[in-house]
């Protein structure tokens, strides 16, 4: 079981039963789980979605155009 409350609270918490679970089912170590064996994994500020990469800024675009057309 993983989530909040279960091994802690709050993030910390969740993070925690969730690198357990994981480490349940993989039978590995957290050190495993933690290293980087991929891309990068990008992170943008979500208080300024300018500073996103132009892909990001059409779609959301897009889909915030598509919801006021259903609402018309």
């Amino acid at each position: 079981m993983c989530g909040a409350s279960t091994e802690s609270h709050g993030v910390a918490g969740v993070t925690a039963s969730g690198l357990s679970a994981a480490r349940q089912i993989l039978n590995c170590r957290t050190s495993d789980l933690l290293r980087q064996n991929g891309p990068e994994l990008p992170i943008y500020p979500s208080e300024d979605v300018s500073k996103w990469p132009e892909h990001l800024r059409k779609r959301i675009e897009r889909r915030e155009a598509e919801g006021e057309a259903k609402e018309e």
